[in-house]
């Protein structure tokens, strides 16, 4: 479903959303809701009309803690951009973290955009996983595992387990002074 872009994003994380729960929050006027289940609980990211009812919507959903979705990280530095992925990445958040590293990605050219777009697949795998598409997360980070395989030292592969699983949690402060 296509829904106007201006309208605010927000992401949520109940511990426990079902069918029922979303066709609520659907009629108290959420829009294109996309759940990713984490290992605790679920991931909703959304978007709504009325910042005005967010406190009725936390009901419906049962959690309190409801935000906007940052959508514009030009004004961070290269660390601060990794620092915040990786943030997210420790705490299953691998599409807000992939929308992070598409700001690196885009300010890079040659081997460092490509170093980024393998690392955006690996992220990309587990968002895969939380839709429950494992197959296709498995093929996108066993295809994006050997790309950074051929073009990057130890350091970065260290951060990787060889086959694929989830949840992953690796830190990419490492790769500050490669990106820098």
């Amino acid at each position: 479903m296509n829904c106007d872009p201006s309208l605010t994003r927000y992401i949520c994380f109940p511990k426990f959303l079902d069918d029922e729960k979303i066709q609520k929050a659907r009629f108290f006027g959420i829009i294109n809701p996309i759940v990713r289940k984490h290992s605790e609980g679920y991931e909703l990211d959304f978007r709504f009309q009325d910042e005005s009812g967010i406190t009725e919507l936390s009901v419906i959903l049962g959690t309190t803690n409801i935000n906007r979705v940052e959508d514009d990280f030009s004004h961070l530095r290269t660390g601060e951009i990794l620092s915040k992925a990786t943030a997210m990445i420790k705490e299953e958040r691998y599409w807000e973290s992939h929308n992070l590293l598409e700001e690196l990605w885009k300010r890079n050219t040659g081997a460092k955009k490509k170093l980024i777009h393998d690392i955006i697949g690996i992220i990309v795998s587990q968002v895969k996983v939380q839709m429950d598409q494992w197959d296709v997360g498995k093929r996108v980070y066993e295809r994006s595992y050997s790309q950074l395989n051929l073009t990057q030292g130890d350091a970065i592969m260290r951060l990787l387990p060889q086959n694929f699983a989830y949840p992953l949690k690796f830190s990419l402060e490492t790769l500050d002074p490669i990106l820098e």
